[in-house]
């Protein structure tokens, strides 16, 4: 295998994207069946090891979809400020905390304020600055009703997402630093600050790429990526959804990104990979397989019915060793591959392909082909060699950050404050600029 024949990096068809959206695939894992048969390792017969019922009816974490949003909402999403629309209520950083002997916050306290202007029961004074330039009005009593519903049902507290993707990207909106929303206000603060959400809204299908079915619809001498005429029909079945989902406080370390090329699991990555927990390092075989049986027993060929075979996955290994999904994620240079480069990915994508129906290569224990790292970049290697080297490693491959050296640079550094004045902090030629912005923040009651 070489990876001079790779011509490009892996892109996503609007089947398989719309595969991903998460009112896809939620209804078949939030209540699957609970006498499915998996594997036991710990009794074992002559040719195989002995089955068991698997027990648990949801595999994923507790949520609900609004849907379909109004377009007026969307509208709001795409806007230029972070005005919240009327009668959004509180942001919750702006609730006064409760005392130490309180375990809640005080309903009175939380109907009395007004998260746009008002702290204390008293109009802010920041109303009287408002820009000069005039802005739109918006107003969502049914979706505002539907979110205060939703974030009871769940417990008092949620995280908010679209179709595909969560506002991670603007957590530095909330005093928490999390997606923690406890208020619809909480819950519009963050999708309206987040550039993860606009692109949901607004690139969600640039460099797709056509399926076989598509392809073959069209002419022979037409393009076979998505252009202006037939990218039309595809922007109109999609519906957009508030996903809230109930928080849950999950501990960084635990959570792993896990990469299947041809329903073969191939690869398994530390999500958070910006920092190093050591006990990952010791437990990591343990971690491949239980991640591996997961797979193996509830996603592999459920997932989309079994028709979308390379696709990416988010779970979460809990305190008692059981797995939970977290999201699905396209098998396509969009998605992030942690650990992994797409150049490998696609190399073990290959290789699953050619090996995938001979029993030879198949372990009696967990069914994962072997292979071996250092495949990747060889120039060339025949059956023979392969056959030779897959002894050295296994998939699905796992990677954790095992030392303080292997730590990656976190891809949300560039989002935890506002641009602006980033670029304004930078500027080397003087002070002015940064004085006048400064000027700009300061009391208006301490401004002529």
């Amino acid at each position: 295998y070489t990876l001079r024949n790779m011509t490009r990096a892996p892109q996503t068809t609007f089947r398989e994207l719309k595969e991903c959206q998460f009112s896809s695939w939620y209804p078949t894992f939030h209540d699957i069946d609970e006498s499915i048969a998996v594997l036991d390792k710990s009794e074992k017969t002559a040719n195989n090891m002995k089955q068991r019922k698997f027990g648990r009816k949801n595999v994923t974490i507790k949520s609900k979809i609004l849907s379909p949003l109004p377009q007026e909402f969307l509208d709001y999403l795409q806007s230029d400020g972070l005005l919240l629309p009327e009668g959004a209520g509180a942001v919750s950083s702006f609730i006064p905390k409760p005392k130490a002997t309180d375990d809640c916050w005080s309903s009175e306290e939380d109907d009395s304020i007004d998260g746009n202007v008002e702290e204390h029961g008293t109009k802010s004074e920041t109303d009287s600055v408002i820009s000069e330039t005039p802005q739109m009005n918006f107003s969502f009593p049914g979706l505002n009703e539907s979110i205060k519903e939703a974030i009871n049902s769940l417990g008092g507290s949620v995280i908010p997402k679209l179709n595909w993707s969560a506002p991670k990207d603007a957590t530095w909106l909330h005093d928490s630093h999390t997606m923690k929303c406890t208020t619809v206000g909480d819950i519009y603060l963050l999708l309206k600050g987040s550039d993860f959400i606009l692109h949901d809204l607004i690139h969600a299908l640039d460099d797709i790429c056509l399926d076989h079915n598509e392809q073959n619809q069209l002419p022979s001498d037409s393009d076979k990526r998505l252009n202006s005429d037939n990218l039309n029909g595809n922007i109109e079945n999609i519906s957009y959804e508030l996903v809230l989902r109930k928080w849950s406080n999950l501990h960084a370390s635990m959570e792993f990104r896990c990469f299947v090329a041809n329903h073969t699991l191939v690869g398994i990555s530390q999500r958070n990979h910006t920092q190093c927990y050591s006990h990952l390092k010791r437990d990591r075989m343990s971690l491949r397989s239980n991640i591996l049986d997961f797979y193996r027993s509830i996603i592999q060929h459920r997932f989309a019915k079994g028709l979308i075979e390379n696709y990416v996955f988010d779970v979460y290994i809990d305190k008692n060793n059981r797995a939970w999904i977290v999201d699905f994620n396209p098998w396509a240079s969009r998605t992030d591959p942690l650990m992994f480069s797409w150049d490998e990915l696609v190399e073990y994508q290959q290789i699953a392909k050619d090996y995938v129906a001979k029993e030879d290569f198949i372990s009696e224990e967990s069914a994962y082909f072997h292979t071996t790292s250092n495949m990747i970049g060889s120039k060339s290697m025949d059956n023979s060699e392969n056959e030779q080297k897959l002894e050295d490693t296994n998939f699905p491959i796992i990677r954790v950050v095992e030392t303080e050296n292997e730590v990656r640079q976190d891809p949300l550094s560039s989002y935890r404050a506002p641009i602006d004045t980033v670029n304004l902090a930078a500027d080397r030629a003087g002070s002015t600029t940064f004085e006048d912005f400064m000027k700009m923040c300061e009391k208006p009651s301490n401004m002529k």
